[in-house]
């Protein structure tokens, strides 16, 4: 989609430069914290300062581009790992090898807690219709 007139989008590529479009970078929002972006973590400002950047951008962990026709869209979550056995884990890949297999329509890929593997992969299908 579109940013609301209230807020501001921008993508940022590995080198910290803006992305151009079809690029994919880390998105970051910007708009009046406490109005129409979250204040603070409760209790803890070291969360809260590392959620935004020196210019007041919220560092939302997600990752998106921007088509041709302007609007913003999801790619991926840059910080979306599992901790399985001590090793990390993308939970994304898991997703993407999962949606090729036929009759899956859709996948999300989340931890649970394991007492052996500290979590383990738990995948969620939405089958085709």
């Amino acid at each position: 989609g579109r940013a609301a007139p209230e807020y501001e989008f921008r993508l940022l590529n590995e080198r910290g430069q803006p992305c151009a479009p079809g690029e994919t970078g880390d998105l970051a929002i910007r708009g009046r914290r406490g109005l129409s972006l979250f204040a603070e973590y409760v209790d803890d400002p070291a969360a809260t300062a590392a959620a935004f950047d020196a210019e007041g951008f919220l560092l939302t962990g997600d990752r998106a581009f921007r088509a041709a026709d302007g609007f913003f869209y999801f790619a991926d979550r840059a910080t979306d790992m599992l901790k399985v056995g001590g090793e990390n884990v993308s939970a994304a890949e898991i997703e993407r090898v999962i949606a090729v297999v036929p009759g899956v329509r859709e996948v999300a890929v989340v931890g649970r807690p394991d007492p052996l593997l500290d979590e383990v992969p738990v995948a969620f299908l939405l089958p085709v219709d």
